[in-house]
C-alpha cells in the first residue's frame, strides 16, 4: 500500500539573496550534452526582484513569533489538528520562484500560529492577520504571472482544505475589530477573505461565483490590473 503524503505546516526558508542568473540551455549537434550559458538579467528585472525580496523580507520579519519554550513543546500536538488531510504542497513549491516561496512560507507560518486551540495573545493575533491580508494582496497584485498562476490556486486549496480549522470564518475574523489597517485595507481584508472562503471549494465554485461580484470585491486597495487578474482566473469556471 502506498503511503499517503501529508502536508505538514512549517515556515518556509527565506529566499536566497544571491543575484539571479537566468539559464539558457543550448543543444549541440555533435553530442547529446547540453551547454548552459549564463544570461545577465536586465536592470529592470534586477530592480523588480530586489523590490519583491525586500517586501517579502519585511513581511517575514514581522511574522517571526516570540520564542516560547512551553508553547513550542505543545506545537507537535496542536498542529496535528491541521496535519491530517494529506494535502501536499511539494509540487506547488517546485514551481515557485524564491519570492513565491517566501510568500507561501508566510501563509504556512500563519497556519501554524493561528491553528484552532492554540493560545495566542491578541497583539500577536492582530499582527498575523494583518500580515495574512498583506501577503494575500501581494500574491494577487505583485507576483509574476507565473507565480500567481501557482500561488492563487494553492491559496484557494488551503482555504478549502482547512475551512474547519485555521481558515474557518470565526477564526479568520477573530481579531478583525482590532486590525491595525487603514480603512481601505480593512475593507479589502473583509472582502478578499470572504471571496476566498466562498470560492475555495472547487465543487461549488461555479455556482458560488454568481453570488460574488469580483469587481466589487477588489474595489478597495487593489489596482485595476490586480482586479483583472482575479477576474481572468475565475473566468474558466463560469
Amino acid at each position: 500500500m502506498s503511503k499517503k503524503k501529508q502536508f505538514s505546516v512549517a515556515a518556509a526558508a527565506a529566499p536566497e539573496e544571491s543575484k539571479p542568473v537566468a539559464e539558457v540551455v543550448v543543444e549541440t549537434e555533435s553530442t547529446e550534452e547540453q551547454v548552459v550559458e549564463s544570461v545577465e538579467p536586465t536592470e529592470a528585472e534586477v530592480r523588480q526582484l530586489a523590490e519583491e525580496r525586500q517586501e517579502i523580507q519585511s513581511l517575514r520579519e514581522e511574522t517571526q513569533p516570540v520564542f516560547d519554550p512551553v508553547q513550542e513543546a505543545k506545537d507537535a500536538k496542536v498542529t496535528a489538528h491541521i496535519d491530517n488531510s494529506g494535502f501536499d504542497l511539494d509540487k506547488v513549491k517546485a514551481k515557485l520562484s524564491s519570492s513565491g516561496l517566501g510568500l507561501l512560507g508566510i501563509i504556512e507560518n500563519y497556519m501554524v500560529e493561528m491553528v484552532r486551540r492554540r493560545p495566542i495573545v491578541e497583539a500577536r493575533g492582530v499582527q498575523l492577520q494583518v500580515q495574512l491580508y498583506r501577503t494575500i494582496r501581494s500574491i494577487i497584485a505583485r507576483t509574476s504571472d507565473e507565480d500567481f498562476q501557482v500561488l492563487f490556486p494553492a491559496l484557494l486549496a488551503l482555504f478549502n482544505e482547512y475551512r474547519e480549522n485555521v481558515f474557518h470564518e470565526d477564526l479568520i475574523n477573530r481579531f478583525s475589530a482590532s486590525l491595525t489597517l487603514q480603512p481601505a485595507e480593512r475593507e479589502g481584508y473583509r472582502r478578499v477573505v470572504n471571496m476566498l472562503m466562498v470560492l475555495a471549494d472547487p465543487q461549488t465554485r461555479r455556482k458560488n461565483l454568481s453570488t460574488i461580484d469580483l469587481v466589487y470585491t477588489t474595489k478597495f486597495d487593489f489596482t485595476e490590473i490586480a482586479t483583472n487578474r482575479v477576474i481572468n482566473f475565475f473566468e474558466k469556471y463560469k
